[in-house]
């Protein structure tokens, strides 16, 4: 290829469709999303740009382009190799079709690279999904998925870094399997880059919902360890139940209610027992502009589908992958918390009934497989299917742990201004206890 045509990135014009049908929500933290490929005549080619909260222009563009498309084709070849070899070795897999499509997506190998780029000359921060499309037996198609985000979130970008690099990947996934579906299907790029742009509006609702969260380490006296009036609606063994399954599901808590006081009086409750970098992606509660009360449903039963009160601005969905948020509402959809990678407890303060997803590695199983289904079939799809286990997909915590129980009752007969202290040193304590017994079950293994 010349030099000339190297410096002239290319942005062929395939098809001329209106710029609206790749816009995005433009009150968003994501600038923009940038598709391109590499082809052996022009170079870098930039695809597709899906328009945020900031329009690239062309010189971007092609610098992203030309700095994305990173992979090693010699290197690549040589790492495919070596998985037919590994491909003929027998493992273990949690799943009963060991030649899971997923599972190397995952593992983040050779063929699928990320990367984080600081353009402080762009003002940029840029996610870099490389990746190989096998259009044939023996042609692969080299592109790239940027995702470009502004440098002065570089703070909230960082806490949160390792889940939008994860989940950059399965967005990237899908979009391989919407072009292997055009080149089988004979479709045209407008098409799938209509249907790709639904998938990116629930990605974008992630990113941001990540970038923003955040508590700040609640006072004692907002929490149920001091007194507070709303102290008698919650009673102290539905307390404890809830705290012990927070423990058993990594930290991760959904609270749903009508009192939009009492969620918050008892996320702050269960904040105390966070990590400053856990709060950090939390979220308090964000009050709806609307509550259509129609939409919900008493009749909750362990197992059934909750319906979810999705509004316009956002405010009453359920973010996969935060530890503690709230939402308004007496009922929810039970599949949408297989899309965060770790179980979850709910904290139902209508029934004071607490509930459990199961223990990780039935979450993990339940979890790729709605992953799975959203790289095949999308996003509006993905929302509504039916996971088939033997394990229940909820179950109820009736019994707190004895450990909970005990520090519970000590706590209380202390005096307020001994509480938080203590709280902080139960919590050392019992960090310390998982930590040794981590290190012991390694140990036997």
């Amino acid at each position: 290829m010349s030099f000339f045509g190297f410096l002239s990135t290319a942005f062929r014009k395939t098809e001329s469709k209106p710029e609206d049908d790749y816009r995005m929500k433009k009150d968003s933290n994501i600038c923009a999303i940038q598709y391109s490929t590499w082809d052996n005549v022009y170079g870098p080619v930039v695809d597709c740009i899906w328009v945020g909260s900031r329009e690239l222009s062309q010189d971007i563009s092609k610098y992203l382009a030309r700095n994305t498309l990173s992979i090693d084709l010699q290197k690549t070849e040589e790492t495919f190799e070596n998985e037919e070899e590994k491909k003929k070795k027998k493992k273990k897999s949690l799943f009963k079709d060991k030649s899971d499509p997923l599972d190397p997506l995952l593992s983040k190998n050779s063929t699928t690279s990320v990367n984080v780029h600081i353009f402080s000359n762009f003002d940029l921060i840029v996610i870099s999904v490389s990746f190989l499309i096998p259009i044939q037996e023996h042609n692969q198609l080299q592109a790239s998925l940027s995702i470009c985000l502004p440098a002065n979130c570089l703070k909230n970008f960082l806490k949160a870094s390792s889940l939008f690099q994860d989940r950059s990947i399965l967005v990237s996934a899908r979009l391989v399997g919407l072009v292997l579906e055009r080149e089988k299907k004979k479709l045209s790029k407008h098409q799938i880059f209509k249907t790709f742009t639904n998938d990116l509006l629930n990605f974008q609702n992630y990113i941001d919902a990540h970038i923003r969260s955040g508590i700040l380490n609640p006072q004692l006296s907002m929490t149920i360890f001091h007194a507070n009036p709303l102290i008698e609606k919650i009673p102290l063994k539905f307390f404890s139940c809830a705290l012990t399954s927070m423990m058993q599901t990594c930290g991760c808590v959904l609270v749903i209610g009508l009192d939009e006081e009492e969620i918050s009086y008892f996320i702050d409750s269960l904040s105390l027992f966070l990590t400053t970098q856990e709060l950090s992606l939390s979220k308090q509660l964000d009050p709806p502009n609307v509550l259509n009360p129609e939409e919900n449903s008493n009749n909750f039963s362990v197992g059934s589908l909750f319906k979810l009160n999705k509004l316009n601005d956002g405010s009453q969905r359920y973010i996969p992958d935060l530890f503690i948020q709230g939402i308004i509402t007496d009922s929810f959809q039970t599949e949408s918390l297989f899309e965060s990678y770790y179980p979850s407890t709910i904290v139902d303060l209508n029934k004071k009934i607490v509930y459990q997803t199961p223990k990780f590695n039935y979450h993990q199983f339940h979890w790729k497989s709605k992953m799975r289904t959203f790289i095949t079939q999308g996003s509006l799809s993905y929302k509504n299917i039916k996971l088939d286990s033997q394990v229940p997909l909820i179950t109820t915590v009736k019994k707190a742990s004895k450990s909970v129980q005990s520090f519970l009752n000590i706590l209380f007969k202390l005096p307020l201004s001994l509480r938080l202290s203590y709280i902080i040193n139960w919590k050392k304590l019992f960090y310390q206890k998982a930590i040794v017994l981590i290190r012991y079950t390694n140990s036997k293994l």
